[in-house]
């Protein structure tokens, strides 16, 4: 049975899951140029076993802000997370805009959309938060696949969906390919206006 909030499985069962996959995490890093001093906003970091990876890429001139809609996810992100002085934890939800945040250089959207009720909303908010120069790396488990991992493929958006809701929204896709674990993903920039 699938269903948009992970509270119901556990925290520990949702990071068990993500260390599964943490191999991405190098992937996403390189596509997005992460560098040091960088400002990094994570949405939907869950457990946070990505928000850690990208935290030590930024080191201590950097900052990563983990956006968890969740009050659950943010009593485990704190505990998980608390050793890491450049990592700010908030409470909010990307679909109803996202305030009080820098403009980042980079925006993680990976494994979340498909458990939003509004992909588009997600897309709106960061179009609103980002400069022409940031990059945004979403990424998502492919319905194309065999659906050996991840959602059933009847909850999976469609890389061609994704694709024009962020052109709607405003971005260009600067790239886009398949990855292991059944995912793929799309590198955006805001088109300058």
């Amino acid at each position: 049975m699938f269903t948009k909030d992970l509270s119901f499985i556990g925290w520990d069962e949702v990071k068990r899951r993500q260390l599964e996959r943490v191999s991405l995490a190098p992937q996403w890093i390189e596509l997005t140029n992460l560098a040091p001093g960088m400002i990094v906003v994570d949405i939907g970091p869950g457990p946070g076993v990505f928000t850690r990876e990208y935290a030590k890429v930024v080191g201590k001139p950097g900052k990563v802000y983990a956006i968890e809609k969740s009050p659950q996810a943010i009593e485990f992100l704190q505990i998980g997370l608390k050793k890491l002085d450049n990592v700010q934890v908030r409470l909010a939800d990307a679909e109803h805009g996202l305030t009080d945040i820098p403009r980042p250089d980079v925006v993680f959207v990976t494994d979340v959309l498909h458990h939003t009720d509004s992909p588009r909303d997600v897309l709106k908010s960061i179009f609103e938060l980002v400069h022409s120069n940031s990059k945004i790396l979403i990424a998502e488990y492919d319905p194309a696949a065999d659906g050996k991992v991840g959602p059933p493929l009847e909850h999976r958006l469609d890389a061609n969906v994704l694709f024009e809701l962020a052109t709607e929204v405003g971005f260009t896709v600067e790239s886009t390919e398949t990855q292991d674990y059944e995912h793929y993903y799309l590198l955006l920039r805001r088109t300058k206006l």
